[in-house]
């Protein structure tokens, strides 16, 4: 009799527990087909978005086409691999005969787009309807998924509470089997908590998808809808030349802001795959800085900011690591300081070495800080999430991708260091990141010069800090020192110096100083004192600006800020030897380069990129020669005199024989002896660390990203040709 009854709650119990695997399994294949619903929705989406960009662009993709109708195909046919079964109510063939009927239009106006018998607006609203529509049937997928669990949830929740009463009942008939059962229960709780955890992070990544791409669907959005806006509106006011040097204006803004975009969205997509891969080489750490601030110095300017640069107990220059990188921290950091800071705000860059916390390798912290309008904690953190803004009006109208500090954070994690923020609503901002980076062991990092053993100098600074920070460097220098943080301290300074009988030997000022500037000190130093001693100034501002003036004033030269021991070491020894360093000289290379009368050999096989490059390069000076192919390169450099380019312009991808190997070619001509030696730059749209490699590899002197930013041209081939010059 109580084997009887055991094993009827045996068969009890098992129906029970069959049944709820019936019912989990059942709802495991419904929420698959409607996965793979969203999946080929998610995949119409992009991809229809992605053709509509292509045409726009002009460059039309029947592929894709192609690609499509067999999406569309499964997406609204469940004859093929997506089975669906679970979604053919009324509403789902409806939202899918609508699909097919809109994406056939979509079909039809590309093919009229192309004729040109209607407009890229027209054909944008069409893809937007398609985009509507099938976002319409992922939510109703999603929401159907979203009730079949609730309901298999309840109706699992009440199986095991029957099976844990039943157990209860008849616990003294199956002691023995007791443990086994309750392992086999919590086996299943954990499915189930499995199973949401699983269908929770699926939902939390579909949001997350649904969200970038609604963000960057609107970003990229607002710039084309400038430059397609300006057009037309230049095309409607081909008399008026002010409006149509406006709309040139907005077009070049818009576009700027789009290749902003696009590249860093190519960046965080190849952090996040894990291409991304950091390009290191050597670098001398002044040089670097001192590009670093020309390239924000008009950022800056722009808002009328304060800028305070300053370095401290930096021993070691010479290093070994990915500048493009470093300098993208940099930017990304003071832009945003720029941007969320109020016109006349103080923005603080600070450079300082700690001590070593790996052997072979420098601490550096970087600091970068404003007086702007801060962050809420509650957004502090999410800072590092892709498309991230926080909720405020100043925010909403700065402009921006919402990517920068994603790919900042990621950037500093790939170089091992740690990224850190404060910040308080109203007050400002600090950013701090920490850094390990590779010292050049065959580089002597020594400034010691005889010259400025024991000589006196007063340094002027409004910045206390900087004061500080350039005491100590003048000590280690071996001069010395003595400093004032005004005008009319460095005059009283100066005044009970005379009394004693003393002098300075030398003055370095700050240009930018309250109540007193470092030109109006300069003046009073040479014509009320009369003293002939040399005077530099210092800022962190573009010299060009204040030359004539400071000039006239009697200074004598000029340093860059930040104060590096060997910036001091160099522009001191240099002055007090007669021969005052102007700011270029930091670099490696000069600012300016005369490229007129150069002979320029421009391999494009891109009519429109030919046309662009030549009117851009003749324009500075260049004599051009053209070549629309690798083969066609080669025959030309074959046939010119030695030394007759003076420079190789190299497209990478094009026809018959790409830029890599029409340029092996040329560095392998045993017979020439410009073969070696003849600059060869790069071109080409793929702007990723690991081309660039490339390039160099294979004897490559530089490298130029597509579109081309007139301004970074230049800069380029300055540095290759002056490299060429001084080898």
């Amino acid at each position: 009799m109580k084997e009887s009854k055991l094993l009827y709650m045996v068969i009890l119990i098992s129906l029970l527990l069959i049944a709820q695997n019936l019912m989990i399994y059942k709802t495991t294949n419904e929420m698959d087909g409607n996965a793979q619903l969203v999946n080929y929705g998610d995949l119409v989406k992009g991809e229809t978005q992605h053709l509509v960009l292509l045409e726009l662009e002009r460059k039309p993709s029947d592929k894709l086409i192609l690609d499509l109708n067999e999406y569309m195909a499964v997406l609204t046919n469940n004859k093929y691999e997506l089975y669906v079964a679970y979604m053919n109510d009324q509403e789902f063939k409806t939202s899918s005969r609508e699909l097919i009927e809109i994406w056939a239009k979509l079909k039809n106006d590309i093919s009229n787009f192309r004729r040109g018998t209607i407009s890229g607006q027209q054909l944008l609203e069409t893809s937007e309807k398609h985009f509507l529509i099938a976002d319409k049937m992922i939510d109703d997928a999603k929401n159907y998924t979203e009730m079949k669990l609730v309901r298999t949830k309840n109706l699992l929740t009440f199986g095991i509470a029957v099976t844990v009463i039943t157990l209860f009942i008849v616990s003294f008939f199956i002691y023995i089997l007791k443990r086994g059962e309750r392992k086999q229960l919590d086996i299943l709780q954990e499915k189930n908590k499995l199973l949401e955890k699983a269908n929770r992070e699926a939902s939390e990544a579909n949001k997350a998808k649904s969200k970038f791409l609604s963000n960057m669907s609107h970003d990229i959005r607002t710039p084309l809808n400038g430059i397609i806006g300006m057009s037309t509106i230049a095309r409607s006011n081909l008399n008026n030349e002010q409006k149509i040097l406006d709309c040139l204006r907005i077009i070049d803004s818009s576009s700027k802001h789009l290749l902003s975009l696009v590249n860093d969205i190519l960046d965080l997509s190849k952090i996040e795959s894990g291409q991304l891969a950091l390009n290191n080489s050597d670098f001398f750490l002044p040089e670097m800085m001192d590009n670093f601030i020309s390239i924000i110095h008009q950022l800056v300017k722009a808002k009328n900011h304060h800028l305070n640069v300053a370095v401290k107990n930096v021993t070691h220059e010479y290093l070994i690591g990915d500048v493009l990188r470093l300098n993208q921290l940099l930017i990304n950091l003071v832009s945003n300081s720029v941007k969320f800071t109020d016109y006349g705000g103080l923005i603080g860059i600070s450079l300082e070495e700690l001590p070593k916390r790996k052997q072979g390798f420098a601490h550096l912290q970087i600091k970068v800080s404003d007086n702007g309008i801060g962050m809420s904690e509650e957004f502090l953190s999410r800072l590092y999430e892709s498309f991230s803004r926080e909720n405020d009006n100043f925010v909403d109208k700065t402009e921006g991708t919402g990517l920068g500090m994603a790919i900042t954070k990621n950037v500093v994690d790939m170089m091992q260091g740690e990224i850190r923020v404060e910040s308080k609503k109203g007050v400002g901002t600090t950013f701090t990141i920490d850094l390990d980076i590779k010292i050049q062991e065959t580089v002597s990092n020594d400034t010691f010069v005889n010259e400025l053993l024991g000589k006196s100098i007063l340094f002027v600074d409004d910045d206390i800090n900087v004061c500080e920070n350039a005491l100590y460097e003048l000590y280690i220098l071996g001069m010395s020192p003595d400093w004032a943080t005004n005008g009319l301290d460095a005059i009283e300074k100066i005044k009970r110096a005379k009394l004693k009988g003393e002098s300075y030997d030398v003055f370095v000022i700050d240009w930018k100083m309250p109540m007193m500037n470092g030109l109006k000190l300069a003046e009073k130093i040479r014509k009320d004192f009369r003293i002939t001693s040399p005077i530099i100034i210092s800022s962190a501002y573009d010299w060009n600006e204040i030359e004539a003036e400071a000039t006239a004033a009697g200074v004598s030269g000029f340093v860059s800020k930040p104060l590096f021991r060997s910036t001091l070491s160099k522009t001191l020894s240099s002055t007090l030897r007669g021969n005052p360093l102007k700011r270029e000289s930091i670099s490696r290379f000069k600012k300016e380069y005369s490229f007129t009368g150069l002979k320029l050999l421009l391999v494009e096989d891109n009519l429109i990129n030919m046309e662009i490059a030549h009117e851009l390069l003749s324009s500075i000076g260049f004599e051009i020669t053209h070549a629309h192919d690798g083969i066609e390169a080669v025959e030309k450099f074959k046939k010119s005199e030695e030394y007759y380019f003076d420079l190789i312009l190299m497209d990478i991808q094009m026809p018959k024989m790409s830029g890599y190997e029409a340029s092996k070619i040329i560095r392998s001509l045993e017979d020439r002896l410009d073969s070696k030696k003849i600059p060869i730059v790069a071109m080409t749209a793929n702007a990723f660390d690991e081309d660039i490699r490339t390039a160099k590899e294979i004897g490559m002197n530089g490298h130029i990203a597509k579109p081309y930013q007139f301004e970074k041209v230049k800069a380029t081939l300055q540095h290759v040709l002056y490299q060429q010059q001084n080898k």
